[in-house]
């Protein structure tokens, strides 16, 4: 588990159809999923989460895939 800081956003289309919100970090994007945490509580806030890198992402050339555990 890591923490990741960054500006959370809603996903819209995207090419890469996965991941509800995104995080908008200084060097990287960053698709998210949580099944604990109501990510719309936290749309355009810059944001510390804490979250687990899913296994066998970024796919068609989408962003990292986070699993979201907590919000600081």
């Amino acid at each position: 588990m890591s923490e990741y800081k960054g500006l959370l956003q809603a996903q819209g289309i995207t090419s890469y159809q996965y991941g509800t919100h995104t995080l908008q970090t200084k060097d990287s994007l960053y698709a998210l999923k949580s099944e604990r945490i109501n990510l719309d509580n936290y749309i355009g806030k810059t944001i510390t989460l804490t979250a687990e890198p899913i296994e066998g992402y970024p796919v068609d050339g989408g962003p990292g895939y986070l699993n979201v555990i907590g919000v600081k």
